[in-house]
């Protein structure tokens, strides 16, 4: 509703917007489920020109959200809330705002590890749920885990506007080359056991395990077991107590 209608387009031409790339994310805490939006707008306008209205972006976006919620729901949110602008000049910074939402990642989900579901828990993600049915049994992990699929199923977590990815000459790929297997060379294949990865997790160690394989490939010897490296990471906090 907020980006629809008169308005937006009024609020595009005005700011000489392009086009923009929004990420979801769900993430589930005290309050429940929290939905949400980043948003890298596009604008075709001199850099000082933005940095002055920086202000005027925010309170133009932050009323529009306001009046969408209040027309949605019928009840107007917090000044406090809501809307959160800033300036973004580095394209670096761009993709990770994108594809790191949050501070999400495909690694930060590989090593974030299961969660137990309490009164206290806080912000954790969806995948952090299914870890913690998988791995603890959690029923309610588990029901939450189904709410979200269902929830998501067939919605993109990150989309650009129309014509965004032509004006700047991009090739956008479908969903089944991005998720098909790259031609790289495999440096080496290691088991590791359920409780061992679970502890390598519990101790971030994962990366520490991860880079000791890439290492000793590297000098010709065999992967090291994840056990070993679990000792070195608890035999060190032993020494620094």
């Amino acid at each position: 509703r907020m980006w629809s209608g008169r308005w937006a387009q009024l609020f595009k031409d005005d700011n000489q917007v392009i086009g923009s790339v929004r990420a979801l994310e769900v993430t589930y805490g005290d309050n429940g489920w929290h939905p949400h939006y980043h948003a890298v707008l596009f604008m075709d306008a001199d850099q000082a020109n933005v940095d002055e209205r920086l202000v005027e972006l925010w309170i133009a976006l932050h009323r529009r959200w306001c009046d969408s919620v209040e027309a949605v729901a019928g009840r107007r949110p917090s000044a406090r809330n809501g809307v959160d602008v800033a300036l973004v000049h580095d394209p670096e910074h761009v993709g990770d705002y994108v594809t790191d939402a949050g501070g999400w990642s495909i690694g930060a989900e590989l090593t974030s590890g299961p969660v137990k579901i309490t009164k206290s828990t806080t912000s954790v993600t969806p995948f952090a749920l299914l870890g913690a049915a998988a791995v603890w049994g959690e029923v309610d992990a588990r029901d939450l885990w189904l709410e979200y699929e269902a929830a998501t199923a067939g919605r993109h977590a990150v989309q650009a506007s129309p014509g965004l990815y032509g004006y700047y000459e991009i090739t956008e790929a479908t969903d089944q080359d991005a998720a098909a297997p790259e031609a790289e060379h495999v440096v080496a294949s290691v088991e590791v056991e359920m409780m061992e990865w679970v502890a390598l997790v519990e101790l971030h160690a994962v990366d520490r395990y991860v880079m000791a394989v890439e290492r000793a490939v590297a000098d010709g010897y065999p992967p090291p077991e994840a056990r070993a490296v679990l000792l070195e990471v608890l035999g060190e906090r032993r020494l620094a107590r």
